[in-house]
């Protein structure tokens, strides 16, 4: 039999979900606890926005008019905003199914990031009644902001803003350099007969989400098999929804070209086709991802290739000068520009684990890897990283260095043409062992600080290892989402007493 709650229990419960509650419901702005609470988000917000150092960057806008009705119906359609140099660039309708024309006006009114954490000190020097925040978690911009400054006053205008799918443009040069690297991999194969399995997740029928064993034959899809009971699938799937692997290297650029809002891809290290892609198009729209696998990749015959002709040592050796002549102008080019602090993002495939093979925003200081960031989620990397992981850009002239010395069976580096260093670097050290190559890509360079006249860089570095094991680096707090009420933490503590001191009744 079980026995009758006690009351104090009963009690514990509503204390525990009546103030998650009433933080769906209004976030009181008065009162000493909630306004430093909410500077306190907005600081951290701004801090992790301020350390990106963004300045080049799309977003979707939305703002809802202060009083109902409108005005102006277009005054809360959302708006693609794109910002260059820091400054708005453009503003355009999201949705225009009725040709509606933005006014000058209308751009104006738009707000970038910084002018709503404006909107928001603002608010919270003013005493607003209700102030609701929330902050991305990546970048710290803010994602929603709901401000009343008179929760009794039905006629006082309400404010209420929203950015979304806010995409760093040096994430999308990121993600095509690596598209890049992988694609020219899966061309220097040249497979033109070849079987693979495929499967699709999608919100339709169960036909179409199943694992096919695709069949192509001269670079066309010419059969496919149901994997666990060898059906056959039918001639419309064999021509719109089962790709070849360069049908899927084709989606990804579709979804680099629209700028989608987050993208995760895993490539083969052997052969460089897509294993796995997870792409989300727009932040707030359900059923419009892409979620592809493919795996057990068998080729069954290659391109032909004409005029093959054996290399002898004296055109090896010119290779290898060629290599080193190409290195040497783009080091001498990157020297010249005498980069003491800078950063950028780097990202290297491996067979290795997950954590090692994330897209990082490195910062060198004084020439020395001084911190690091994973991309996707604002996650510090661990100092063994910084140590023997994340290079600077010497650094990666160095590998490439190393790949020469060591005659690479097979190089393709991609430079950059300002300043000289390497974005992509492809290498192959040996034609028959596998796991043993090396893929980096670099990219999203921002200088901050350059080498002060008759300094020594050597010794800046030397001076920059001894600081840093003495003083480590410790990063932001990660910025945070939600509603700020007086007294929240003290609630809590009431409602865990008068559970534990029901639960001992019960007892």
């Amino acid at each position: 039999m079980f026995r009758a709650i006690h009351p104090a229990v009963v009690l514990g419960i509503a204390l525990t979900i009546l103030p998650n509650a009433l933080c769906q419901l209004t976030v009181p702005g008065s009162g000493a606890g909630s306004a430093d609470t909410a500077q306190a988000d907005l600081d951290r917000g701004m801090a992790k926005w301020m350390s990106h150092n963004m300045t080049n960057y799309n977003y979707r806008y939305k703002a809802d008019c202060p009083m109902w009705p409108c005005d102006d119906p277009l005054d809360s359609r959302p708006k693609n905003v794109q910002v260059r140099d820091g400054t708005i660039a453009s503003v355009e309708l999201a949705y225009n199914w009725d040709d509606g024309k933005l006014s000058q006006e209308h751009i104006d009114a738009v707000k970038t990031p910084e002018d709503l954490y404006a909107v928001v000190q603002t608010a919270i020097d003013g005493n607003a009644d209700t102030i609701q925040t929330q902050y991305d978690k990546n970048y710290g911009h803010p994602t929603y902001v709901y401000i009343d400054y008179s929760d009794d006053d039905k006629t006082d205008p309400r404010y209420r803003f929203s950015i979304e799918t806010l995409i760093d443009l040096r994430v999308t040069e990121s993600r095509q350099t690596e598209l890049d690297t992988h694609r020219a991999l899966w061309d220097s194969h040249r497979a033109m007969d070849y079987d693979y399995y495929y499967r699709r997740s999608c919100f339709c029928m169960y036909d179409y989400t199943r694992q096919f064993e695709v069949q192509v034959r001269n670079d066309t899809v010419d059969a496919a098999f149901v994997a666990e009971d060898g059906t056959a699938a039918p001639d419309d799937m064999l021509e719109n929804w089962l790709p070849t692997i360069d049908g899927i290297f084709d989606q990804i650029q579709s979804a680099i070209d629209r700028s989608a809002y987050s993208m995760t891809i895993r490539y083969n290290e052997t052969y460089g086709y897509p294993m796995s892609v997870s792409v989300d198009f727009e932040q707030m729209m359900a059923d419009e991802e892409l979620y592809v696998s493919a795996s057990g990749l068998v080729i069954l015959a290659t391109e032909p290739v004409e005029d093959m002709v054996v290399v002898d040592n004296e055109e090896a050796k010119d290779t290898t000068e060629s290599r080193q002549a190409e290195l040497d102008l783009n080091r001498g080019l990157w020297d010249s520009h005498q980069a003491m602090d800078y950063n950028y993002y780097y990202q290297r495939s491996c067979f290795c684990m997950y954590d090692y093979r994330k897209h990082f925003e490195v910062q060198v200081r004084n020439h020395t890897v001084d911190a690091a960031f994973a991309v996707e989620d604002g996650s510090p990397a661990p100092d063994d990283m910084l140590e023997s992981w994340l290079p600077t850009i010497d650094g990666i002239f160095d590998q490439i260095q190393s790949a020469i010395d060591r005659s690479a069976v097979s190089m393709m580096i991609q430079y950059n043409d300002t300043y000289g260093y390497p974005m992509s670097v492809s290498v192959d050290y040996i034609e028959m062992i596998a796991d043993e190559e090396l893929y980096v890509n670099a990219n999203g360079l921002e200088i901050l600080a350059t080498e002060p006249a008759g300094s020594d860089p050597v010794v800046q570095v030397f001076e920059q290892q001894e600081s840093k094991s003495v003083n480590s680096a410790v990063p932001l707090a990660d910025a945070t989402s939600g509603s700020h009420l007086v007294g929240f933490r003290t609630t809590w503590t009431v409602a865990f007493a008068a559970f534990a001191f029901g639960v001992a009744g019960i007892m």
